[in-house]
C-alpha cells in the first residue's frame, strides 16, 4: 500500500493532535484547581498500582509468546542503549555549557530516562484506522512499548536510580545543618556561662552567710537566691516538651496555612506539589531510609517498606534496637529483627532492595507477563496458542476471564496518564530564571527531540537488516520510542527532596526544560514519525 506525502504528514499529525487535546483538558482540570493535587496523587497511585499492571499484563500475554524472545531482547538492548546516549548528551551538555550546579544531577536524570510510558502507547493505539497498520500489529506494538517501559522501570526502581536526582540537594541541606549547628553551640555556650556566673553568685552569697551574725527574717537570702536555679533546672526538664509542642504548634499553623491558601486560589501551582511530595523531614529525622526500599503501595511513598515486620513506626524500630526487653515484640517480632541483622552483616541489602522493588505492582503486571508468555503451557490457560489444553465450557480458555478483567481495567490507564500528564505540565512555575538555564533547556530539547531520533532511525534500520526485529510495526514503535523527550516523574521526584520553605532552583530549572520540550514536541515527533512512514516503512 502506498499513501502520498499529504496523507502521511496527516497521519503523523493526527495521533499527537489527540494527545495534546486530552493533555490540554487534564491542563485546565489542574490550572483551576478541579483536579487538585492531593487527588491526583491517588489518582496517579490507582494508575501505577492497578491500571497500568493490567495493561503490561494484558498485551505481553496477549501479543508476544516464546517466539518473540529475539524480539524482546532487541528491544532490552535498545532501551539500554538509548539510556546510555541520553546520558552522554546530558554529560556533553553539562561540561561545554553553564549548568547551575544544583542541578547538575538533575541533569544526567533527565538525559537518562524518556517518557517511554502514556506517550509513545497512546500514539500507537492511535494507529489503528487501518491504513498503516492492522489491529493486531498496533496490540503488538502495544506490547513492545510495555516492554520499553519494563526496562525503565527496572532501572529507576530495582537499581534505586531515582535516587540520584537527591544529589543535588546535598550541599544544601549540609549548609542548613552546618547553620544549625551552629546555633545549637551558641545556644549551649550561653548557658554554660549563665551557669559559671551563677555559681559565682552562689559562691560569693554562702560567703556572705557565713559572715553574718543573724539570719533574716522570712525565707533565707540563700534561699531565695537558690529560687532561680530551681526554676531554671525545671524550664530545662520541660524544653524538650515545650520544643515538641512549639514545632508541632508551628507545623499545625503551617499546615493550616497551606490548605486555607491552596483552597482560597483556583489555580494550582508548583507548591501544591512540593508540599504533596516532600519528606525532606523524614529523611532528615531518619524516619525515612532511602537506602531501604520504599513502601510498594505508592508511585512515590513517605515510608520504608518492612522486611519481617508487621509495622513501620520509626519508634517502634528505635525502641527495639535501645532496649533489650523489647526488641522481640515492639518491631514486629524477632523473625524480622533477625533478618535484618542477617542483611546487614553480609552487606545484602542491596539485593533485597532489588528484589523487593520487584514485587512492586507496576514491576510486578510486567514480569508475571514475560513469564506467562514464554511458557506455552502457561500461556494456553489465557489465551488461544498452538498448545493443547482443556478448555472452560465456553471454549474459552481456563484462566480467560483474568485477560477480559485486565483488558476492562487496562483500558483507562492512557487517558487518566495523558489527563495527569497535562495536569503536571499546568503545575510548571519558574519563580527565578536561574543563570544559563535557557541555553542548557535549548541545548538538550536539540539533543533529546531532534539529535536522538536520527540515530534512533539509524539503529532501527540496523537493527530490522539484521533480522533482530522481523515486523514493521517493531521497526516503528522502536523510532517512535527513541523521539520521546524526558520523563515527566522527574517532578515528583524532585518534589520529594525539595524543602517547603526556600529556594526552589531545581523546580524553576525542570520547569523551564519541560515547558521548551513538550513545546516543540508536537512539530518534531509528526516529522520523525512522515519521514519512518515514507522512507523506512515504504509507505
Amino acid at each position: 500500500m502506498s499513501i502520498d506525502l499529504g496523507a502521511a504528514i496527516y497521519i503523523a499529525l493526527k495521533p499527537i493532535l489527540k494527545i495534546y487535546t486530552i493533555m490540554g483538558v487534564g491542563f485546565l482540570l489542574a490550572r483551576y484547581n478541579i483536579v487538585t493535587m492531593e487527588i491526583a496523587r491517588g489518582v496517579s497511585n490507582m494508575v501505577v498500582n492497578a491500571i497500568l499492571p493490567c495493561l503490561t499484563f494484558n498485551k505481553i500475554v496477549s501479543n508476544i509468546s516464546d517466539e518473540d524472545i529475539k524480539e524482546v531482547g532487541a528491544i532490552a538492548l535498545s532501551a539500554l542503549i538509548l539510556f546510555a546516549l541520553g546520558t552522554i548528551c546530558a554529560l556533553a551538555t553539562k561540561y561545554v555549557l553553564k549548568v547551575p550546579r544544583q542541578w547538575s544531577w538533575g541533569l544526567l536524570f533527565a538525559g537518562f530516562f524518556p517518557n517511554i510510558s502514556d506517550l509513545p502507547i497512546a500514539y500507537v493505539q492511535s494507529m489503528t484506522n487501518g491504513k498503516v497498520f492492522a489491529p493486531s500489529s498496533v496490540d503488538k506494538g502495544v506490547a513492545y512499548c510495555c516492554i520499553y517501559l519494563m526496562c525503565q522501570s527496572f532501572c529507576m526502581m530495582n537499581f534505586g536510580m531515582w535516587r540520584i536526582v537527591g544529589l543535588d540537594f546535598r550541599q544544601s541541606w549540609d549548609e542548613e545543618n552546618f547553620e544549625e549547628d551552629d546555633s545549637n553551640e551558641t545556644v549551649m555556650d550561653s548557658k554554660v556561662r549563665s551557669q559559671e556566673e551563677y555559681e559565682m553568685a552562689s559562691v560569693n552569697s554562702v560567703e556572705e552567710d557565713q559572715n553574718s551574725t543573724s539570719l533574716p527574717q522570712g525565707p533565707s537570702a540563700w534561699t531565695r537566691r537558690r529560687l532561680p536555679s530551681l526554676q531554671t533546672a525545671h524550664v530545662k526538664e520541660e524544653s524538650p516538651s515545650l520544643k515538641v509542642y512549639k514545632t508541632r504548634t508551628v507545623d499545625t499553623e503551617l499546615h493550616s496555612g497551606n490548605h486555607l491558601n491552596r483552597h482560597k486560589s483556583r489555580r494550582s501551582s508548583m507548591n501544591d506539589v512540593i508540599n504533596e511530595y516532600s519528606a525532606v523531614d523524614q529523611i532528615r529525622d531518619g524516619e525515612l531510609d532511602l537506602s531501604r526500599p520504599l513502601t510498594i503501595t505508592e508511585e512515590l511513598g513517605n515510608k520504608n517498606f518492612a522486611i519481617g515486620r508487621r509495622s513501620t513506626d520509626h519508634q517502634s524500630e528505635k525502641m527495639a534496637t535501645t532496649s533489650p526487653t523489647t526488641s522481640t515484640t515492639s518491631a514486629g517480632g524477632s523473625d524480622g529483627n533477625k533478618l535484618q541483622r542477617f542483611l546487614k552483616k553480609y552487606k545484602l541489602s542491596w539485593l533485597a532492595y532489588f528484589l523487593i522493588n520487584f514485587i512492586r505492582p507496576a514491576s510486578l503486571g510486567a514480569s508475571l507477563g514475560i513469564i506467562v508468555s514464554m511458557i506455552p503451557w502457561v500461556k494456553a490457560l489465557f489465551g488461544h496458542t498452538n498448545v493443547h489444553v482443556h478448555n472452560a465450557p465456553d471454549g474459552e480458555p481456563v484462566l480467560n476471564f483474568l485477560m477480559d478483567f485486565t483488558s476492562y481495567i487496562g483500558n483507562a490507564c492512557v487517558p487518566l496518564g495523558l489527563l495527569l500528564l497535562g495536569g503536571t505540565l499546568a503545575r510548571l512555575q519558574v519563580k527565578k530564571l536561574p543563570p544559563g538555564i535557557l541555553r542548557v533547556a535549548i541545548a538538550m530539547t536539540v539533543l533529546r527531540l531532534m539529535v536522538i531520533p536520527i540515530v534512533g532511525v539509524a539503529w532501527a534500520n540496523k537493527v530490522y537488516d539484521l533480522h533482530w526485529i522481523d515486523t514493521p510495526i517493531g521497526k516503528f514503535v522502536m523510532i517512535l520510542t527513541w523521539s520521546m523527550p524526558s520523563a515527566t516523574a522527574q517532578v515528583y521526584f524532585t518534589a520529594f527532596y525539595t524543602p517547603i520553605q526556600g529556594s526552589h532552583i531545581q523546580m524553576d530549572c525542570l520547569s523551564v526544560f519541560f515547558m521548551m520540550q513538550y513545546a516543540v514536541l508536537f512539530i518534531t515527533v509528526p516529522f520523525v514519525i512522515t519521514y519512518t512512514l515514507k522512507k523506512d516503512l515504504n509507505y
